[in-house]
């Protein structure tokens, strides 16, 4: 995905927010709310790959010690930009995660089933038997079928 592309898909700039608005303008405190921040948009998570390794990986935890958790394959398996901090890496490509050693993943936090699915996903990604970018443009029921198939994901983290 072409970088001004996908800038505009992680801010939300082409999310249209007019249905939002008519929905929050029947609640009083919420319209409240959504006119104080109108046109702001919450920043959304950069690929789908990530989304689903965050869904797969903070089940069952805090925010916080999610946040934390998806933080070391990162560090561990992402890739530093040469001369900035090397804990501020980007996050894993399939590959990374499909070639990681379970023992490792444990080390870093994960359960074994977190780590086996976190595995397996990248695994599933890099074969090209999922094409988690394609799910956008599934219906929601295709896109909870396809979700359902992963390792990992139950029926709340695919709605």
């Amino acid at each position: 995905m072409p970088a001004p592309d996908h800038l505009a898909r992680v801010l939300g700039l082409d999310v249209d927010l007019h249905s939002f608005y008519r929905l929050v303008a029947r609640d009083h405190r919420l319209a409240v709310m959504a006119a104080r921040f109108r046109g702001m948009r919450p920043p959304r998570i950069p690929s789908v790959l990530e989304a689903t390794v965050n869904a797969i990986a903070c089940q069952q935890l805090s925010l916080t010690v999610g946040i934390h958790l998806l933080n070391r394959p990162s560090r561990r398996f992402g890739s530093a930009t040469p001369g900035h901090d090397p804990r501020q890496a980007a996050f894993p490509a399939a590959a990374q995660l499909a070639g990681a050693d379970p023992t490792t993943m444990r080390e870093l936090g994960f359960s074994r089933a977190k780590a086996r699915a976190l595995i397996d996903l990248g695994r599933r990604v890099e074969a090209g038997t999922i094409d988690l970018e394609a799910l956008g443009q599934m219906s929601d029921d295709g896109a909870r079928e396809a979700l359902l198939e992963l390792t990992g994901i139950g029926r709340w983290s695919a709605e």
